[in-house]
């Protein structure tokens, strides 16, 4: 069976204005990352024979987002802005290319603006998930 591959382009992040019914595509996104963390709690002791021993279930985990991009107008934009200037958590989602989407409750973690003098202003931002998201897999 051939695999099937999926442009960079073909996901997305969107916000919610209206906490969480409805969502908006961020504009200007360039790049989109994602990664998670489930951290297991290390339990080894003198009895477990020089090897490491992990309880699994029992540590903590998280969904780390980053998107860059040129800076834009628009109500999701604004959100986006709003929400780190306002210290505030947000409805985000991630889609996939594959049909396959993430929607979960975020903290904008970071974020910065740049801008050369003859180029276009860019943004970078860093989203951290708070509780565990929705995750609904491809079709």
């Amino acid at each position: 069976m051939p695999t099937t591959a999926y442009k960079g382009r073909d996901g997305k992040v969107l916000i919610s204005t209206n906490g969480g019914s409805t969502f908006v595509e961020i504009p200007g996104v360039r790049t989109t990352g994602m990664s998670g963390d489930n951290g297991p709690v290390d339990i080894t002791n003198v009895s477990s024979a020089g090897w490491r021993e992990l309880l699994t279930d029992a540590g903590v985990a998280s969904i780390d987002v980053s998107i860059d991009g040129i800076v834009s107008t628009g109500t999701a934009f604004a959100a986006l802005v709003a929400h780190m200037t306002g210290k505030t958590s947000g409805y985000f989602r991630v889609s996939f290319g594959n049909g396959g989407q993430m929607t979960g409750l975020f903290t904008v973690q970071n974020w910065t603006v740049t801008g050369a003098y003859n180029d276009a202003q860019t943004f970078q931002a860093s989203l951290q998930s708070i509780g565990a998201p929705t995750i609904v897999a491809a079709t």
